[in-house]
C-alpha cells in the first residue's frame, strides 16, 4: 500500500518539475520572456487511508440468454462460363506514302542573360539568454533570466 501511495504523491512533483523549465511553444519573434522561480510552500496535512474495504457483500447476477436466428448459405451461387472461340479474317489495305522534302532549315540559338541567387544559410530562429532581471531577489543567477526568441533571415549570395 505504501508504494502506490508514494507513486501517487511523486507524480505531481515530476509534472511540476517538467513544466517549470519550459518557455512558450509558439513565441513571437523579437519578444522577450522572463522566467522567474517562486519559492515552494510546505504545510502538514493529516490524511486517512482506508486499507480494508468497509464490506465484502457478494450479489448473484443471473445469466441472460438470447435466441438468435441466422441464415447460413451452404453452397454459394455459381456463374456459368461459356467458351467462344476467336474468329480471324485477312484484311488488305493500301496506304499511300508521301516522301518528305530534303530541305534543312537552320534556326539560330537565342541566349538570354540571367542571374541566380544561391541560398548559403537557411532562415532559422532560436532562444537566446539575456541579462538577469534586475528586480529578481534570488541568489541563483539562472532564476530570473530574460529569454528572447530571435529570428535570423536566410543568407544568399
Amino acid at each position: 500500500m505504501k508504494k502506490p501511495l508514494f507513486i501517487l504523491l511523486l507524480f505531481p512533483g515530476i509534472c511540476m518539475a517538467q513544466t517549470m523549465d519550459k518557455l512558450p511553444e509558439n513565441p513571437e519573434p523579437g519578444k522577450c520572456y522572463v522566467k522567474c522561480v517562486t519559492p515552494d510552500l510546505y504545510k502538514n496535512e493529516s490524511v486517512t487511508v482506508v486499507t480494508k474495504p468497509a464490506s465484502t457483500k457478494l450479489t448473484v447476477v443471473p445469466a441472460e440468454y438470447k435466441t438468435i436466428t441466422e441464415t447460413i448459405v451452404l453452397k454459394p451461387a455459381s456463374k456459368r462460363i461459356i467458351y467462344v472461340p476467336a474468329k480471324y479474317k485477312t484484311v488488305t489495305e493500301e496506304i499511300e506514302v508521301v516522301q518528305s522534302s530534303n530541305t534543312i532549315s537552320i534556326v539560330p540559338a537565342k541566349f538570354s542573360g540571367s542571374s541566380q541567387k544561391i541560398e548559403v544559410e537557411p532562415a532559422y530562429s532560436k532562444w537566446e539568454m539575456g541579462d538577469k532581471n534586475p528586480e529578481c531577489k534570488s541568489d541563483d543567477p539562472n532564476d530570473c533570466r530574460v529569454w528572447c526568441f530571435r529570428e535570423y533571415p536566410a543568407q544568399k549570395l
